[in-house]
């Protein structure tokens, strides 16, 4: 297996590319108007000499395919004047720009800046100080819109989302989404079932997010758990088409996907790509490496679920590849000299917007895990809000900010819910205590998910410590009988939890809350339980 990093380094982002064929031939996107009955759109698509290869659930167009020898630019202005036709659109053709760059780093310096690279101390996203909080969920999916993901990468398997409801190799759509054997996501590129990265760039995305942490192996993600959904879309040049973004980002929201991440951007704004994005989760979205003002897509959609990210550098400093925007640019992240997984158990230091997007979605991952009712409009104000204001950035971007993980993760802890039978004010988040009766912290904190609770007894009393979600449902109750005045603190003394709930299944990760009642006692601590 291969350990070292790859001294070669590139910028990476995908840019639309206007070239003889800016789009697919023979192809193009048509969305017809609501109310337009399934029979009049087979008559109007058959009268126009064209057949539909694709219908979108989402946004409820057509991908057609053009039967005769009319031209693309011809046939979308032909369809476009049809009464009963909302928009028709090319299907444009994205692909990987790639520059090689001189810099070599050897250390993740964008999650934790010492001055390593000779940049400036703590020009970093502080992912240490947000791990102190949270290191992810396997309950979150993350959908990598990109190249694949290498699945079998010895930093990545653990975290490899796998579909629940299929049945892998036996040729069955089991879960009915139209997909077979579509266990770690889809080809859309190849149209198979093997989303199997053949170009690098997707896995390397993949790493940044979710590579497995604490596992003495590599480097690690800003989650160490999380599930990376592999969305191929981009071929081995690193070429690809609108439709096959707008089906991958379909699939991930049909399939439950928290958020997804676009580390590449086009020139046309598709309608067809928009309708997908604004129907789907949070969009977290490169900005691109063209160093200009102008807008790409889909970063510059004026939606409040697409967080857009420009790069920086290890100063602190917009990286010069970087395209920027006061109105389209939301923030910035480290973007210059990433190192990340590739294919064939590797490791590459990359550079680009393409890198700076993953450490975005891989906060907006560690968000979801901390507090699961969020919303995507949540963690796109909660990331906004937390920035770290650089001199360098501003008026380039919304914040005129650098992305801060431990402050955006601190703003979404969920505060002490109001819990049966107790007032918000018994919460104590250091300490409870009254008299010598005292209520302690779980151990070991975080979890896995197996927790003792630490209390002490100022006289006899009936125990009982009841846990409950971060939403203050109730998940487990342990009653402990009629307990002597003592010390409860040691493994064979103190309260256990298995980590189940009332009906036998194991807890998720995330925050939890427990409460000791004892007589006249009540308190309650909160837990972080990670799995």
């Amino acid at each position: 297996m291969k350990t070292g990093v790859t001294t070669l380094i590139l910028v990476l982002c995908v840019l639309l590319v206007a070239d003889a064929a800016p789009w697919v031939e023979r192809e193009l996107i048509v969305k017809f108007k609501t109310g337009t009955n399934q029979a009049t759109i087979d008559r109007i698509t058959k009268q126009f000499g064209t057949e539909t290869l694709y219908r979108f659930r989402l946004i409820q167009a057509r991908h057609l395919r053009i039967r005769g020898n009319q031209s693309v630019r011809s046939m979308v202005a032909k369809f476009r004047r049809h009464p009963a036709v909302e928009y028709a659109e090319p299907n444009y053709i994205v692909r990987a720009a790639v520059m090689p760059n001189d810099t070599n780093f050897n250390d993740l310096w964008g999650l934790h800046n010492t001055g390593q690279t000779g940049g400036t101390s703590d020009a970093d996203i502080d992912a240490p100080e947000a791990w102190n909080t949270t290191t992810g969920s396997d309950q979150v999916i993350v959908g990598i819109v990109d190249s694949g993901i290498d699945y079998n990468h010895s930093d990545l398997k653990p975290n490899i989302w796998t579909n629940p409801d299929e049945i892998p190799g036996n040729g069955v759509d089991d879960d009915n989404n139209g997909y077979i054997d579509d266990i770690h996501g889809w080809d859309f590129a190849n149209n198979d079932n093997d989303p199997m990265d053949d170009n690098s760039h997707g896995t390397h995305v993949a790493g940044t997010i979710g590579a497995v942490g604490n596992n003495s192996l590599g480097v690690v993600g800003i989650n160490w758990n999380v599930r990376l959904m592999a969305l191929k879309f981009l071929d081995a040049n690193g070429s690809g088409a609108i439709v096959g973004a707008v089906k991958a980002i379909e699939y991930a929201t049909i399939m439950g996907a928290h958020l997804t991440n676009n580390s590449w951007v086009g020139s046309q704004p598709s309608l067809s790509l928009r309708n997908a994005v604004a129907a789907g989760p949070l969009c977290v979205a490169a900005a691109g490496n063209s160093g200009v003002r102008r807008p790409y897509w889909p970063a510059a959609y004026s939606l409040d679920n697409v967080i857009s990210v420009a790069a920086t550098d290890y100063n602190d400093d917009l990286a010069g590849f970087s395209n920027y925007g006061s109105r389209w640019v939301d923030l910035a992240a480290p973007g210059v000299g990433i190192i990340s997984t590739i294919p064939g158990d590797s490791y590459a230091s990359f550079s680009g917007t393409s890198m700076a997007a993953p450490h975005v979605s891989g906060v907006a991952a560690l968000l979801y895990g901390a507090n699961s009712v969020l919303s995507a409009t949540d963690i796109k104000q909660a990331i906004l809000n937390s920035v770290d204001p650089k001199p360098s950035l501003t008026g380039k971007m919304v914040t005129g900010g650098r992305l801060n993980a431990a402050v955006a993760v601190t703003a979404v802890l969920p505060a002490a819910p109001q819990l049966p039978g107790l007032d918000r004010s018994a919460f104590v988040s250091d300490t409870a205590v009254v008299g010598r009766t005292a209520l302690g912290p779980a151990f070991p904190s975080p979890a896995n998910p197996e927790v003792w609770i630490p209390y002490r007894l100022d006289s006899t009393s009936e125990v009982t410590i009841s846990i409950y979600d971060a939403m203050g449902h109730p998940v487990r109750t342990l009653n402990l009988g009629r307990q002597p005045a003592g010390i409860y603190d040691s493994r064979s003394t103190a309260a256990h939890w298995d980590g189940y709930n009332s009906r036998g299944e194991t807890v998720a990760s995330g925050f939890y809350f427990y409460t000791l009642d004892a007589g006249n006692f009540l308190a309650t601590r909160r837990l972080l339980i990670i799995r």
